[in-house]
């Protein structure tokens, strides 16, 4: 079951809406991760991937599908769960990513593949909903057979964001796999509310045989990105790994001095995971991420930016 009290619906001290359920369990069914959205008048939106449990703990070993459901400001519910069309020879379905605009339009993307396994293609689509909470048009595919890597939930390969301007921006961690190891390359496009491509999707760092995860990316009205990614020294598990990131003008050139690998978030040495990125205004973003202190023990870190990232 998801809580909404998850998503912290919360003014300081005081809860707004008691924790409801957000959608009812089937008995066999498993409902995992789930993701947020809200408009400017407080009406919201959840996503939640709900699978049938074969009986083995592993959470990835399910037949999963993508729901979707809108509630009003006071968590009473808009519209019924709404189950998203996967392409018709899919399997696996996992991180569903969804923002809404301050109008209450929303896009809900998502990644999906055939198996589960981690040398399988997957499909990185959408779907986008009125701001009452009705699907328009259908679901559609914005990255044909990429190669995103092991198919798991917490490690996320794309993400996405949107602006009052009717226009999304999404960002993927793909693989090309090749002796004597793989490479990862971090790519962002942009793309109108029907989905169709604004730009030729660009690389946000261009150096080779790195190891990127949990690529975030950011979109202000003026129409400038901001993307982040964990830099991971090794593909295996390492005590040391940077965040780093790039800033990019509504041309896709380069805001700040361009770095292959990316300028780093901090330049100490850390294990730091999962970077997330917002925009306050046209000229400044906020970045969050978290550090590992110690065994079993994280802090939140922040950072802010300004004058668009160069100060």
């Amino acid at each position: 079951m998801i809580n909404i009290s998850l998503l912290a619906l919360t003014l300081w001290g005081g809860v707004l809406v008691e924790p409801f359920r957000v959608a009812n369990h089937q008995p066999g069914h498993n409902q995992g991760p789930g993701c947020a959205a809200m408009a400017s008048g407080g009406h919201f939106a959840v996503a939640w991937v709900d699978g049938i449990a074969s009986g083995d703990p592993d959470p990835d070993d399910l037949e999963p599908e993508l729901f979707v459901r809108f509630f009003d400001r006071d968590g009473n519910p808009m519209t019924d769960p709404y189950k998203v069309t996967k392409l018709a020879d899919t399997s696996w379905i996992r991180h569903p990513c969804l923002e809404m605009d301050t109008a209450g339009n929303t896009i809900l993307l998502w990644e999906e593949r055939k198996t589960r396994s981690a040398e399988e293609p997957s499909y990185v689509r959408f779907q986008r909903f009125a701001p009452d909470g009705s699907p328009v048009g259908s679901a559609h595919t914005l990255v044909a057979r990429a190669l995103l890597g092991k198919h798991t939930y917490n490690l996320s390969t794309i993400d996405l964001s949107l602006n009052n301007n009717e226009e999304f921006v999404v960002t993927w961690c793909e693989i090309e796999l090749g002796p004597p190891t793989y490479k990862n390359y971090v790519w962002v496009g942009r793309f109108d509310m029907e989905g169709d491509p604004k730009n030729r999707p660009f690389l946000a760092c261009d150096e080779e045989c790195v190891f990127f995860y949990y690529p975030r990316v950011a979109l202000s009205d003026a129409g400038d990105v901001a993307v982040t990614w964990r830099d991971q020294l090794t593909p295996f598990y390492s005590d040391t790994a940077y965040l780093r990131f790039q800033v990019f003008d509504v041309q896709d050139e380069p805001i700040l001095s361009w770095r292959s690998r990316g300028h780093l978030l901090d330049y100490e040495e850390h294990d730091d995971w999962d970077p997330q990125f917002f925009w306050l205004d046209d000229e400044r973003f906020v970045a969050f991420w978290r550090r590992s202190i110690d065994l079993n023990l994280w802090g939140l870190m922040g950072r802010v930016f300004g004058h668009r990232g160069l100060a």
